[in-house]
């Protein structure tokens, strides 16, 4: 939990966990992360339920977060999840994004 997602070194050594063959290990750096495609490429594909939570739960608190609204925008063009949508619609910090 000490690495900086925002530290370039520390943000390669969590995209490294995060494929980890330990679901515990993918799990904690999932929460981690910060880079929207990556963790939207583990919302339906890792095998273990728990990865999968993590890293909805940590792409919606991107989204609605700080996240600038030019990639929320192209991220929100890819979603196929209404619930996430609506999450968003509801969540977002920024107007542009709601």
């Amino acid at each position: 939990m000490g690495l900086r997602p925002t530290d370039p070194a520390d943000a390669a050594t969590l995209q490294s966990l995060a494929q980890d063959r330990a679901p515990q290990v993918r799990e904690a750096a999932v929460k981690r992360l910060t880079d929207l495609p990556t963790l939207r490429g583990y919302l339906g594909k890792d095998p273990d339920q728990r990865v999968r939570t993590a890293a909805a739960v940590r792409y919606r608190q991107l989204l609605i977060g700080d996240t600038d609204t030019e990639t929320v925008r192209r991220e929100l063009e890819r979603a196929r999840d209404p619930t996430l949508l609506a999450h968003i619609a509801q969540q977002g910090r920024a107007p542009e994004v709601r």
